[in-house]
């Protein structure tokens, strides 16, 4: 093995096989599952947050989205996203100056806070990994005829627009269900290749991705359906959705300036899976681990 602690390239022999595919697949899947434990530290933090923004803004409560929401973050890697509902009275029609003093107001507590690079969300880190950050999104309510909660968020161009994270929830459980609860799963290990390689692409997109490329299908194959998947974005060309359960707006799959990267990487995946299937087709087990482990920055199971 290099200095690098990477595998030389495969030579094209299958050698023994002592496992398949399927099996580094199966625990590749349970290391990224989510663990449902919050340590003190986090809870700490987040009181620390929720304290600074009632006291600033007489913030009415912090209400949970994205993906810890309905259980698609992965281990390790996903933030912590909270919607802070703050009465309009304390917020501008002007989102881009709303969340902007937000930020502001919360660097005198947190003074590494910033605005993500394309997002209007203020990150707040308290650590390396993902799994020790806060996104944080001033909000407030909307009138809903549903059973979904409907909040107001900062979006491009000084708007507000309407979302419900509740709503997109109910959206993913039930395709979940569809697919045999396999549907999570794969978005975990779609949004582990994106976090793993840093690329551009945001991770709710991934997600309404992977929802599309299933909606007809009724079985998950990790290996097979991983490599069309790639096909499928690639063939996408990061093309926003319309009409997205639970949003109002298009959903953008990064900024513009991170499309060629992101175009980049996922023609990448393509290369590497069509390589990793040819292998396993050949009996070279060992050869196709070698190149599952290089689409996910060498942390996908060792043969």
């Amino acid at each position: 093995m290099p200095a690098n602690g990477k595998p030389e390239a495969p030579s094209g022999g299958g050698g023994r096989v002592e496992r398949t595919v399927v099996d580094g697949f199966a625990e590749f899947a349970e290391a990224l599952a989510p663990k449902y434990s919050e340590s003190e530290q986090a809870e700490t933090n987040l009181t620390r947050i929720e304290r600074s923004l009632t006291s600033k803004y007489a913030m009415q409560y912090l209400a949970p989205y994205g993906s810890t929401g309905h259980g698609t973050h992965v281990n390790d890697c996903s933030a912590s996203d909270c919607f802070a509902v703050i009465p309009t009275s304390n917020l501008y029609e002007d989102s881009e100056r709303s969340i902007n003093e937000v930020c502001d107001a919360l660097k005198v507590e947190f003074p590494d806070a910033f605005l993500a690079e394309g997002r209007p969300v203020i990150v707040i880190a308290f650590g390396e990994k993902l799994s020790n950050r806060h996104h944080i999104v001033p909000a407030f309510t909307q009138p809903t005829e549903t059973e979904f909660d409907v909040y107001a968020v900062p979006a491009p161009r000084k708007r507000w627009v309407r979302v419900s994270p509740g709503a997109h929830s109910a959206w993913i459980n039930e395709l979940d269900r569809d697919l045999n609860t396999n549907l999570k799963p794969f978005v975990r290990m779609v949004k582990a290749w994106s976090y793993f390689n840093k690329q551009p692409i945001w991770s709710y997109y991934l997600e309404l991705c992977v929802a599309d490329f299933f909606k007809k299908d009724a079985a998950v194959l990790y290996p097979a359906d991983l490599n069309n998947f790639f096909r499928y974005l690639m063939a996408r060309q990061l093309a926003a959705f319309d009409n997205a359960a639970g949003c109002s707006e298009p959903v953008y799959g990064t900024s513009i300036a991170g499309k060629q990267i992101a175009n980049d990487a996922i023609a990448s995946a393509v290369e590497f899976s069509d390589k990793a299937r040819v292998c396993e087709q050949r009996g070279q087990t060992a050869d196709a681990f070698y190149w599952w482990r290089k689409i996910f920055d060498w942390r996908f199971a060792s043969w």
